[in-house]
């Protein structure tokens, strides 16, 4: 396996995988598959210590709960995970069959991380990688590059994200502050927002719910979480609830899903136009039904 180190390390390699899309995607079109199987392989490497604990769960409570999603978050110690046997390096070992195996191993994650990548519309350039001859080597590339918490840590995956989401905007002849704010900005802004509430915030482990309409990568969220930590160390940190606008559900997995920085619970997104209300089971199982369609065939919903 390729041993990346650093943060321009990873960011360059994550970034030459436009080199094997050149030719069948135009330039602008590269952050449609790099982004999402970024998210992809950081969710893949965040799970890999509980991967098989969640599995056999899973198979123990096969046909006797019918809500087995509490009980297999726990299994995970994590906001989310995957029951599929496969992962990137078991994906590789059959070639031929990529993308089927691809399609059933996103389909195994929980109902909010299908969502997330739904989102990307992420299917549909299965099949046009497939078609193409790359899917297996897009895969592969990713599967050489460790974005395990150990080794990349939660600011460092926001910073990563971020970097590569620069450079598809300019790509795009776009404004990357558009699509995110830098964290040195972050911190100004919430050491600002909160510089005259250091005394509401600590004592007798207060609960606060951060907000955020336009939340991205969820820097402002995840930087409101670091400042409470901050100001209140030790038992009288405050338990923090971080809500955050479904819109920018694709860009906040990197930086706050993807890590397991494990908040309270995971950032909800909204169904209403208030911003008030987790997704729908009945939205998550939509989102569910078009992984499980296969074949780039996506199931009526």
């Amino acid at each position: 396996m390729t041993q990346v180190q650093g943060f321009a390390d990873k960011v360059g390699f994550i970034w030459s995988v436009g080199d094997l899309l050149r030719g069948d995607y135009k330039a602008h079109e590269y952050g449609q598959v790099v982004l999402p199987l970024t998210v992809l392989r950081r969710l893949d490497c965040v799970l890999e210590p509980t991967k098989a604990a969640v599995i056999a769960r899973a198979a123990d409570l096969a046909g006797k709960i019918e809500n087995v999603e509490p009980l297999l978050l726990r299994a995970a110690g994590q906001p989310f995970y995957n029951t599929s046997p496969l992962d990137f390096a078991r994906l590789l070992d059959d070639p031929g069959n990529i993308a089927g195996n691809l399609r059933t191993y996103i389909a195994g994650f929980s109902t909010g991380a299908v969502e997330v990548l739904d989102r990307y519309g992420f299917d549909n350039h299965i099949t046009r990688l497939d078609n193409a001859g790359l899917l297996f080597h897009v895969v592969s590339r990713f599967a050489d590059v460790d974005l395990h918490p150990d080794a990349v840590p939660n600011d460092a995956m926001g910073y990563i994200f971020e970097e590569l989401l620069r450079k598809f905007s300019e790509m795009s002849n776009e404004t990357a502050g558009e699509h995110f704010t830098p964290r040195e900005v972050i911190r100004l802004m919430v050491n600002i927002l909160f510089s005259e509430d250091d005394d509401l915030l600590c004592g007798g482990s207060p609960v606060r719910t951060m907000f955020d309409c336009a939340c991205g990568t969820g820097g402002m969220l995840t930087g409101g979480q670091e400042h409470l930590a901050r100001t209140a160390p030790g038992s009288r940190r405050p338990a923090a609830t971080l809500t955050g606008s479904r819109r920018s559900w694709r860009h906040r997995a990197s930086s706050h899903r993807c890590s397991n920085a494990r908040p309270a619970r995971w950032l909800k997104a909204s169904t209403s136009s208030n911003c008030d209300a987790s997704p729908s089971r009945p939205r998550q199982a939509a989102c569910r039904q078009r992984w499980e369609g296969g074949c780039g065939k996506r199931r009526s919903v």
